[in-house]
């Protein structure tokens, strides 16, 4: 009789423990849920807000870009800082450096050949 009594109230703790357990889930889904809703109004508010941008943009440029970012894991321009290639660290010469400058076409770096851009 008493490992019956010890075994119900081991069962009890542990059903105890699951609520709990359960409660703290449902609570962190909720959370999550959340999250998610707000992080898609996000992608929304930037998607609209990225295509605002690209309208104006040349469409061979456009793709061009788009080629290079999924090649360059997501980054297809890199500043020139320092005399160098910020993504790859490549010193430039002086004339590339120029050229990124005042630039009426695009400019790559010779050593990952992201489009350089020179604020």
């Amino acid at each position: 009789m008493l490992r019956v009594e010890a075994a119900q109230a081991d069962l009890l703790s542990v059903l105890d423990d699951l609520k709990q357990i359960q409660t703290r889930l449902s609570d962190e889904n909720k959370k999550l849920i959340a999250d998610q809703e707000s992080l898609s109004r996000d992608l929304a508010d930037l998607q609209a807000e990225r295509n605002a941008t690209i309208s104006p943009v040349d469409t061979v440029i456009l793709k061009t870009y788009e080629t290079l970012r999924k090649q360059r894991r997501g980054l297809a321009v890199a500043e020139v800082s320092e005399n160098a290639c910020r993504a790859c660290g490549t010193t430039l010469n002086a004339a590339l450096q120029q050229s990124a400058r005042h630039a009426t076409e695009l400019v790559y770096c010779p050593s990952c050949g992201r489009i350089l851009y020179a604020g």
